[in-house]
């Protein structure tokens, strides 16, 4: 059986929820990592795919005081049984953490919050 990953919006509600005090930019890049490790899955370069519980795991790993590459390493890279898929997932996040930048990450979350409240404006306008 299959079952679809849920959207990125309804993970980071469903973090924001069970984690309230995480902030939203550190719940963006958490379920961005499990947006693009599944996209690597999808296009058949890796042979793991991330789910929600792995987010979710990575969330209270982090959210109890870990780092984020110790609680990301434990929850995802940990589990990759493939040597290969582990190698480049291990890759995509070393450039990824690389480049994280927390205030970066805001600024852009607030953009797309103001253009989300714009749209459904709109919308509602007619």
């Amino acid at each position: 059986m299959y079952v679809n990953p849920l959207p990125q919006q309804l993970e980071k509600e469903l973090l924001t929820k069970k984690f309230p005090e995480l902030k939203a930019t550190d719940i963006h890049f958490i379920t961005d990592i499990g947006i693009e490790i599944r996209q690597k899955y999808f296009q058949e370069q890796i042979f793991y795919f991330c789910s929600t519980r792995d987010l979710v795991m990575v969330a209270s790993l982090f959210n109890s005081g870990l780092d984020m590459v110790f609680s990301i390493k434990t929850a995802i890279v940990n589990k990759i049984q493939d040597t290969e898929s582990k190698k480049k997932v291990e890759e995509y996040l070393k450039n990824k953490i690389k480049d994280y930048n927390p205030s970066s990450l805001e600024a852009s979350i607030k953009q797309i919050d103001q253009l989300m409240a714009k749209i459904k404006q709109l919308e509602e306008d007619g």
